[in-house]
C-alpha cells in the first residue's frame, strides 16, 4: 500500500511538470511609479527596476566589486535627444535569482544610478531589462502588487481585453516590446515601457500635428537618465487612444523635445498586464474603470547643489509667483536650508500625504498651495 502511495505521488508530481505548475509569484514595491523587484545575487537581495524599456540589465556601478560578471565582446551604446552618447561594456552574469526564478547569463553593464535611491528614497541598485524576461510570461497585478512568471505557450487568451503581438528579437538580439496605437488619425510605434511612470508619450514632431489648445504646459527639469537631466517644456493633455479597433479610452498624453514614442505604467495599472516573451504578445485585462490624474502642488522640488530648489512648475495660477530655480528653505515647519537626503524624503512624504503645504522662499516669500488634479479642466 506504501508503495502505491508513493508511486502516485511521484505520479502527481511528473503531471504538475508537464502542466506548467512551476509559476513564480514575486511580490513588488510601488514606489514613484517604479516597480521594483527583490533580486538575489551570491546571496544577497538588491532592488531592482522591473524594466522593459531596458534591453539589458543594469547594475548600480557602486556594486561592481560585490556583484562581479564576465566581460563579453559586446558593448551598448546609449542616446539622447541632445545627440549624446556614451558606451558601456556589457557583462555576463552567471546566476541571479527573482523569488524561486532562476535567471542565467543575464548580461549587463554597469552605471551610476546613485540618483534613482536618492529621488525615489527608496534604495535602488539595479533595473532588470528584457534580457531578463526572454522565454517567459510576466504577468503584473498592480492591484495586489505582484508578478507571476511562467513559461506557458498554449493559454486561452478569450479572457483578455486585448492581445497585442511584438517582435521578440532583432538578428537574434532580445528587443523591447513595441506595438501600435492610433492616436486622432496618427499611427505610432510605442516602446512598451514598465521602467517609465508616465503615461503615453509622444515625440514632440508627431505630437504636434495632433495637439490642441486644450493642453496643460510645465518646464523645467523633464527627466533624468544615464546621460544626463533634460530641461525644457512639456505639454500634457488627454485623447482617445487605439490600439486595432480596440477604444482604449482617454488616456494622458505628453510631449516634450526629448521624448520617444513610449507607453508607460500610468496605462498598465488600470489592467492585468501580460508580457508574453515566449509568444511575443502583450495581454491586457481589464482591473479597474481607468484613472486620469496627475495629483500636485503644481511643483516639484528636489535637492540642487545642496540647496532644496523647485525644478519643475506647471502653469497654473496658483505657481504665477513661483519660477524654476528658486531656493526653498522651508516646507510647513520642515527647515530646508540645509538640505539632506533625510530631510528630502520628509519632504517627499509630506507633499505625498497632505493636501495643503505652506511654501517658504528664501527671499521670505510665503505662499500656501493646495493639491489638485492638474487634469480635471481637461477632463471630457
Amino acid at each position: 500500500m506504501n508503495r502505491v502511495k508513493i508511486f502516485l505521488l511521484l505520479l502527481l508530481s511528473f503531471f504538475s511538470v508537464l502542466q506548467g505548475w512551476s509559476a513564480v509569484t514575486v511580490p513588488f514595491q510601488y514606489v514613484e511609479g517604479k516597480i521594483i523587484v527583490q533580486v538575489t545575487i551570491n546571496q544577497s537581495n538588491y532592488n531592482f527596476i522591473f524594466d522593459s524599456g531596458a534591453t539589458f540589465t543594469l547594475i548600480s556601478k557602486t556594486l561592481e566589486q560585490n556583484i562581479v560578471g564576465k566581460k563579453s565582446k559586446t558593448v551598448f551604446e546609449a542616446s539622447d535627444a541632445n545627440n549624446h552618447i556614451q558606451t558601456f561594456d556589457v557583462y555576463v552574469l552567471k546566476n541571479a535569482c527573482l523569488g524561486d526564478l532562476k535567471m542565467r547569463n543575464l548580461h549587463c553593464v554597469y552605471a551610476d544610478i546613485g540618483w534613482m535611491s536618492q529621488r525615489a528614497c527608496t534604495k535602488i541598485d539595479g533595473i532588470l531589462g528584457v534580457d531578463a524576461m526572454k522565454n517567459r510570461r510576466w504577468t503584473i497585478n498592480f492591484q495586489t502588487q505582484n508578478i507571476t512568471i511562467d513559461e506557458e505557450e498554449n493559454v486561452s487568451n478569450c479572457q483578455y481585453l486585448i492581445e497585442i503581438p511584438f517582435a521578440l528579437n532583432v538578428n537574434g538580439t532580445p528587443t523591447v516590446p513595441t506595438i501600435t496605437g492610433n492616436i486622432r488619425g496618427e499611427s505610432v510605434d510605442f516602446i512598451f515601457d514598465t521602467g517609465s511612470n508616465g503615461g503615453i508619450s509622444m515625440e514632440e514632431k508627431i505630437y504636434n500635428k495632433i495637439k490642441d489648445d486644450n493642453c496643460l504646459i510645465s518646464e523645467g527639469m523633464l527627466s533624468q537618465s544615464l546621460l544626463g537631466t533634460a530641461t525644457g517644456k512639456e505639454e500634457t493633455d488627454t485623447m482617445i487612444f487605439y490600439v486595432g479597433c480596440v477604444n482604449m479610452g482617454h488616456q494622458i498624453i505628453d510631449s516634450d523635445p526629448f521624448t520617444t514614442n513610449i507607453i508607460g505604467v500610468q496605462l498598465m495599472e488600470n489592467y492585468e498586464t501580460t508580457l508574453d516573451f515566449v509568444n511575443g504578445k502583450i495581454l491586457l485585462r481589464t482591473a479597474r474603470q481607468p484613472l486620469l490624474n496627475i495629483s500636485s502642488f503644481g511643483i516639484s522640488v528636489a535637492p540642487t547643489g545642496g540647496k532644496l530648489k523647485v525644478v519643475r512648475k506647471w502653469k497654473i495660477p496658483t505657481t504665477d509667483t513661483i519660477n524654476v530655480g528658486d531656493e526653498i528653505i522651508g516646507i510647513d515647519e520642515i527647515d530646508t536650508g540645509n538640505i539632506t537626503d533625510e530631510i528630502y524624503c520628509k519632504i517627499k512624504q509630506r507633499m505625498d500625504e497632505s493636501k495643503t503645504i505652506l511654501i517658504k522662499r528664501c527671499d521670505g516669500y510665503q505662499v500656501m498651495l493646495n493639491k489638485v488634479n492638474m487634469l480635471d479642466k481637461m477632463l471630457p
